[in-house]
């Protein structure tokens, strides 16, 4: 793939009449892939992009600009198509890993519990939304009354909070996990660990599979950026 090169001296980031705060390479508006200014909900989200232009050197290299990639998605897609991203979300929610029990070994139904159910009473609590779950290979049916309860709350947040919430989801296969990085009720450590409940007992049983590891590591590394991405972007 071929990269472009650094084509600019100097970042800086200012304030706008908006309220929003731009990046700018040689005084000029950063872009995003779409072609739009790179304008940001915060003072610090806008240095930390910036700060990801400055660290370029020779070429411009998008994968080692994280917070960037996730900004210019809230900018080109998630702002243009944010019902697909709700929906996205929504689907996540509809059949959520944790609402997926084991029904054997009894090791395993109580690791799933002991992971899974704080964090479904937490929900309930923080969204008045009472998740279903079940066992087996049945398909788990939700309330649709609690999933537009839940969707209710989506609505609210803004893109920037839905991109890293989506983004979460992808990686975590569960909505709850993914607001509950947002809410902060659990770290990016404590969300692959109950992501990974039971790839876990079954590690314990059977051993530690390598692959997996180093692909847990590149999540945890993904996960711990979308965290930053969200403290960066809160407006408070």
């Amino acid at each position: 793939m071929k990269r472009a090169k650094r084509f600019y001296k100097n970042v800086d980031v200012v304030a706008l009449a908006s309220g929003k705060w731009q990046v700018r390479l040689d005084d000029r508006p950063a872009k995003t892939p779409a072609g739009g200014p790179l304008d940001l909900p915060t003072q610090a989200l806008a240095q930390a992009v910036a700060a990801e232009w400055g660290a370029q050197t020779g070429e411009v290299r998008p994968e080692a600009m994280p917070l960037t990639r996730l900004a210019n998605t809230a900018i080109d897609r998630v702002a243009a198509q944010r019902q697909t991203a709700i929906a996205e979300l929504m689907r996540f929610a509809a059949n959520d890993l944790l609402c997926v029990r084991a029904s054997q070994p009894e090791r395993l139904v109580d690791l799933e519990a002991a992971a899974w159910d704080p964090l479904l009473e937490w929900v309930a609590r923080q969204y008045g939304v009472g998740l279903t779950t079940g066992a087996g290979i049945a398909p788990v049916q939700q309330n649709p009354d609690d999933l537009g309860t839940l969707e209710s709350f989506v609505l609210r947040f803004d893109d920037f909070a839905l991109t890293g919430i989506v983004a979460a989801a992808q990686l975590l296969g569960s909505a709850v996990l993914a607001l509950g990085l947002f809410e902060r009720r659990i770290d990016p450590d404590q969300a692959i660990a109950a992501a990974d409940v039971d790839t876990a007992y079954q590690q314990q049983v059977w051993g530690v599979d390598p692959e997996l590891t180093a692909r847990n590591h590149n999540r945890l590394q993904e996960l711990s950026v979308i965290a930053q991405f969200f403290d960066l972007a809160r407006a408070v």
